[in-house]
């Protein structure tokens, strides 16, 4: 079975989630939101483009590896319930949608995850911990 991966981006100076999305090679995925050419009249491309003017970059931190026949599910999951816990997400969709702006590395069949059994770190987990307890700073 093939699997893929549901990422946030955080928010490296508020420690927010601010993005829920999907890769199949979370590294190209990733230097693809730091390209500042992408998206450039997006909520999310704001977001990132005022990081970048400090200097700094979102965290990307993989959540969740589904199978890739579910991952539009587990993508309007993860959007849903980061919405419903008070997430300021820059998702401009619901998720579950594709890409609309060329997230190319995604959609090839055959790609295989760079970490496949990825789990996230002790320091996200935290972070999930404490946003699911209404600790959020």
């Amino acid at each position: 079975m093939n699997y893929t991966n549901i990422y946030i981006l955080i928010d490296p100076i508020t420690n927010e989630i601010r993005y829920v999305g999907k890769a199949n090679n979370v590294k190209e995925r990733f230097k693809n939101h730091k390209n500042r050419c992408r998206d450039t009249n997006t909520y999310k491309r704001h977001w990132i483009n005022k990081l970048r003017l400090k200097g700094l970059y979102p965290e990307l931190e993989v959540i969740d590896i589904v199978p890739i026949s579910e991952w539009h599910y587990w993508e309007k999951f993860w959007i849903s319930y980061f919405k419903s816990i008070g997430c300021r997400l820059t998702n401009t969709t619901s998720g579950g949608d594709g890409s609309v702006c060329g997230n190319k590395t995604s959609f090839k069949p055959g790609h295989t995850p760079w970490n496949k059994g990825y789990s996230p770190n002790e320091e996200t987990k935290l972070k999930i911990s404490n946003a699911l307890k209404g600790n959020v700073p």
